[in-house]
Order: structure tokens, then sequence, then C-alpha cells
């Protein structure tokens, strides 16, 4: 059992290098929760932000750390599956004050780049 345990051990090592790496490869930043909460522009803007999201929003409470930390990184789409909820009451929800961001299905991602990120949100073309 011990022997077995210390393979999957390093297949784990190995499958976590091996994502490490794509994601080096390809330039993917990541943040850390502390980076984007405990940083100045949090208690200058973002915690503003997260009121504002409070007050009017029609997001779940439990995507506000989302949608902040992508006004953090100054994203201009954030790009989710949550096609019924996230993607249409996060633009309905930024007030006027906030950044823009633009929130979009993955199926309409290169139709959002050629708009320029114009509509507040790119929800699934229904079927037709």
């Amino acid at each position: 059992m011990q022997r077995l345990f210390v393979e999957w051990k390093k297949e784990l090592k190995l499958t976590f290098w091996q994502i490490d790496d794509l994601l080096k490869r390809h330039r993917v930043s990541i943040y850390e929760y502390n980076q984007v909460f405990g940083s100045d522009w949090y208690r200058k803007k973002g915690f503003m932000y997260e009121q504002e999201l409070a007050r009017n929003s029609l997001l779940p409470n439990e995507d506000f750390e989302l949608v902040i930390a992508a006004l953090y990184i100054q994203s201009r789409v954030f790009v989710t599956q949550d096609d019924k909820n996230l993607s249409w009451r996060g633009e309905l929800s930024l007030g006027l004050n906030t950044p823009r961001l633009s929130f979009c299905c993955p199926e309409r991602l290169y139709e959002a780049i050629e708009d320029d990120f114009n509509l507040g949100f790119y929800r699934k073309k229904p079927n037709v």
C-alpha cells in the first residue's frame, strides 16, 4: 500500500510540474487571494466596487470575489460558462463608475474580440 502511495505521489508531482510548465509557456499570470484583497488597489478602489456590488448587484455574492479580481487585473472580458446568471447579471450589476468589463460565454469569445468587447455581455445564441 505504501508503495502505491509513493508511485501516486510521484505521478501527482509530475502532473503539477507539467501544469506549471504549461502556464509559464503561455505566460499565464496567477494571482493569489492576498495579492488582490490585500493590495493598495483594493483598499482604494476595490472595496468601493465590492460595496457597490453588495448594494446594487444582481450577482450572487459568491461571485463578487471573481468580478473584483477581474477588475484588479484590468481585464476587458470575463469568460464564463455560467450563461444563465453571471454573464448577463454581471454587466447589469456594474455601476457607471466601475471600469468596463464584458461578460462572455466561451462560444462567443471570437465575436467579442472582433467587437472590441463593445457589448456588456455575450450570451449563448439560442438554438434556432
